[in-house]
């Protein structure tokens, strides 16, 4: 069993690292120049989702009496903030960039009269 107030200080903890993680792999994967601003908020939301992971599972955190039942929750929580991380990354993406046509309509050709 563990109480409330440790399980959301883990959680924070477990989201913080899982957000910076996925930052962390999104800049890698870019080729970009880094940019904090960037990081900064892959960091914010692992945070953020993490908190909200801890609270939704705070019940389960009460009931929890092996190790391993504690380590799960913690790996849904960093998994979450990982999925929460890249969904919002690919989001805010798909907002911002400017769109091709995805149709084309094929030239008229008008027939001789």
């Amino acid at each position: 069993m563990i109480d409330p107030i440790s399980a959301v200080g883990i959680g924070l903890i477990v989201g913080g690292l899982s957000g910076a993680l996925s930052a962390y792999l999104g800049w890698n994967r870019s080729g970009e120049p880094f940019d904090s601003r960037k990081f900064v908020d892959g960091l914010a939301t692992g945070v953020i989702s993490g908190i909200g992971l801890v609270f939704v599972n705070l019940q389960a955190f009460k009931e929890a009496t092996d190790p391993f039942t504690i380590l799960a929750l913690y790996g849904t929580i960093a998994a979450g903030a990982l999925g929460a991380d890249f969904v919002r990354e690919h989001v805010s993406s798909i907002v911002v960039k400017p769109k091709e046509p995805t149709t084309t309509t094929p030239p008229v050709n008008p027939k001789p009269a």
